[in-house]
Order: C-alpha cells, then sequence, then structure tokens
C-alpha cells in the first residue's frame, strides 16, 4: 500500500508542477478533455459498426464512462510526467530536512547501530547512546582506528540510504537505489573524511546521502519520463480494451441471438 501511496503522492506533485505552467495546463485540459470525449464515443459506438441494432445499456454506458474517465486520467499523467525530475527532487529535498530533524531515529536507532560496530573492533567504554559523539567513538591511537572508520562510515552510509528506500519505495525502485553503487560512492565519501578530520557531523553524512541520490536522478532523469509514460500509455491501452472488448463481445453475442 505504502508504494501505490508514494506513487500517487509523486504524481501529484508532478500535476502541480503542471499546473504552476499556465500554458502547460491549459494544453493538458483541452487535450484531456479531447481525449476523454473521443474515448467514450469510440466505446459507445464502436459496435455499431458490426451491429447497427446493438442497444446499449446501462452497463455499457458506465464502461464508457470509465473509457472517458481512463482516457483523461491517462492524458493528464502524460503531460504531467515530464515534471517527475522536480517532483523526486522535491521529494529527496522534503526526505533529508525530515530524517536530519528526526533525533529519534538519529540518537537511538542510528547512533546505537554506529555504536555496536565500532565497539565490534575497539571495545567502547559504555555511553549513554543519546549523547555520544561520533567523532570521539574511534580512538585515533588505536591501530584498529581505519576499521573502525570504515565501520562507521559503512552504517551510516546504509542506514541512511536504507532510510530513503523504506520511506520512498517507489522512487528507489525507478533510481535503481537497491544497487550498491550508490551506498558505495556514499560510504567511501564518508570514509575519506573521516581519516582528514577523525569524525564527520550526522548531518553532513545524511546531506551527502541526498546529493548522490539527487545526483542519480539528474543522470536518470530521461529515462524516468520515458519509462514513466511508457506506463502511462500501458494502463490507457489495458484500460480501453476492456471496456471496448465487453462492449465488442455483448454485440457480437446479440449478433449471433438475432441470426
Amino acid at each position: 500500500m505504502d508504494f501505490f501511496t508514494q506513487l500517487v503522492e509523486l504524481f501529484a506533485k508532478c500535476i502541480r508542477e503542471t499546473a504552476e505552467r499556465e500554458s502547460l495546463f491549459w494544453a493538458m485540459a483541452i487535450a484531456s478533455a479531447v481525449a476523454g470525449l473521443v474515448a467514450g464515443f469510440i466505446c459507445a459506438y464502436s459496435a455499431r459498426l458490426w451491429n447497427k441494432k446493438f442497444q446499449l445499456k446501462a452497463v455499457h454506458y458506465m464502461l464508457s464512462g470509465m473509457a472517458g474517465i481512463c482516457a483523461v486520467c491517462c492524458t493528464i499523467l502524460l503531460f504531467s510526467a515530464v515534471h517527475i525530475p522536480e517532483a523526486a527532487d522535491k521529494a529527496i529535498q522534503e526526505w533529508e530536512s525530515k530524517i536530519t530533524n528526526d533525533r529519534d531515529w538519529i540518537e537511538n536507532d542510528l547512533g546505537r547501530r554506529i555504536f555496536e560496530a565500532v565497539d565490534n573492533i575497539i571495545p567502547q567504554p559504555p555511553l549513554e547512546k543519546r549523547k555520544m559523539q561520533w567523532s570521539t567513538l574511534v580512538d585515533q591511537n588505536s591501530p584498529l582506528a581505519p576499521d573502525a572508520g570504515h565501520a562507521m562510515a559503512r552504517v551510516l552510509a546504509t542506514d541512511s540510504m536504507g532510510h530513503f528506500k523504506q520511506n520512498h519505495r517507489y522512487l528507489s525502485w525507478l533510481l535503481w537505489l537497491d544497487k550498491e553503487g550508490p551506498t558505495s560512492v556514499v560510504e567511501d565519501r564518508i570514509a575519506t573524511e573521516m581519516k582528514i578530520s577523525h569524525g564527520v557531523a550526522y548531518v553532513v553524512a545524511l546531506g551527502w546521502t541526498a546529493e548522490q541520490i539527487t545526483e542519480d536522478l539528474k543522470a536518470q532523469s530521461d529515462r524516468l519520463v520515458t519509462q514513466a509514460r511508457s506506463g502511462i500509455v500501458m494502463v490507457l491501452l489495458v484500460g480501453e480494451v476492456f471496456c471496448l472488448g465487453w462492449i465488442g463481445l455483448a454485440a457480437y453475442r446479440d449478433l449471433k441471438v438475432r441470426v
């Protein structure tokens, strides 16, 4: 259900982006109205091409209406799909703002995971998780400090990327974030910073995750628009074929009875 909800939210952002551009909005409105009327008319009267005496019933008018509504919705989505990159970028910014202000997740979930990862390499004195300073978790004089720094970087990158995937499953699926590439890039960047300054602020690390996701979005923007429009066209075809097929089958059966 989350997947479908996130899909609707993403396209709602796209439609709002389209509505803000007056010329494109009116083109979309006119095209969707025409598409709906044409689809409804074809669905209602195409069966009479081979059965001129076929009488439409209430269910057939309802199907014609469904075909028209399907055409209207899909036309709107086809127009607004061009703004998927902008809508996705806003979703990423909203996620970054949300996660950097989620103190409970940072101090309890993420903080605990970092402490455990470092403690497995360099035993740490008992600490209150809420008062931890990440930059002081690693004893820089220890020969195991580089390993502990990498472990910390791995947790930061994996958990922050995992948080985004959990909260934006549809967008993560579109951007292919299930692959290890984006996470590895963030992990290497954090590990490099750890070597230089012996620590990294969580806001900085989480910001780098958002930057990496945004870079992936920009690199794949053309593919996202094409993929979204292809999916919309498929939905449109399935909807129209279903309605036309149902009415056409009824007209064919009526013709057989008359013959």
